[in-house]
């Protein structure tokens, strides 16, 4: 009985490709079509490079990324990757493992940052600049960005952690480290008002689940 080769492209690197191309389809037509003013586009959609240097809120996110993935292998009975993540590697273990990088790596984090802390994020602060006429007004000054700023890092990494696994992976500890990546990446879209600091972490986060979970 012949046996029938594997695609040169696996599956898993199409189907990233083209989601990755739609998110950022989507992404640039919305920082294009609806900037309020030209210094706050790049504030709201986070995307273009940051203008300020990145090197201390990125190390700091490192190291809270690094704390929070050593707690979740030596502390908690969990495992770092989201079981979508896990799923993926496990189905293309036996293809090219070049491939399944590029695709879970590389592309996976393009996609997912230009979605929850691009796509939502800018959402959620165009429709937070509606409800701050009507509560902002009777806070004090100094309390609105806090609230902002928590708002839009609590809102998204919610929904971070409902693409990797839907709402009852929050009842479970690996649901719990996934939203703590999702807080850390989400600090660091708000200190830099960029998402390429995060697509820089998230890839390697992801990089390192990959090689741990294909050398086992």
């Amino acid at each position: 009985m012949l046996k029938t080769a594997p695609p040169f492209f696996p599956p898993v690197l199409i189907q990233t490709l083209l989601t990755t191309i739609l998110v950022w389809g989507l992404f640039t037509v919305l920082a294009i079509r609806f900037p309020t003013d030209p210094s706050n586009a790049k504030a709201r959609w986070g995307i273009g490079l940051p203008t300020e240097t990145v090197i201390s809120p990125l190390v700091k996110a490192l190291g809270a990324w690094l704390i929070l993935s050593l707690l979740g292998l030596m502390v908690l009975p969990v495992q770092t990757a989201a079981p979508t993540e896990a799923a993926v590697v496990a189905a293309s273990a036996s293809q090219q493992s070049l491939w399944v990088y590029v695709a879970i790596g590389v592309l996976s984090p393009l996609g997912e940052e230009a979605f929850y802390r691009g796509v939502l994020w800018g959402s959620f602060m165009q429709g937070w600049q509606y409800l701050r006429l009507r509560v902002a007004q009777h806070l004090p000054a100094e309390l609105s960005p806090a609230l902002e700023a928590s708002l839009l890092i609590g809102l998204t990494t919610l929904a971070f952690v409902w693409g990797h696994g839907g709402w009852a992976l929050l009842a479970t500890p690996t649901g719990l480290v996934i939203m703590g990546y999702g807080l850390i990446l989400g600090w660091l879209r708000h200190r830099t008002q960029s998402v390429w600091p995060g697509i820089l972490l998230h890839c390697l986060h992801n990089s390192v689940v990959l090689v741990s979970q294909m050398t086992k």
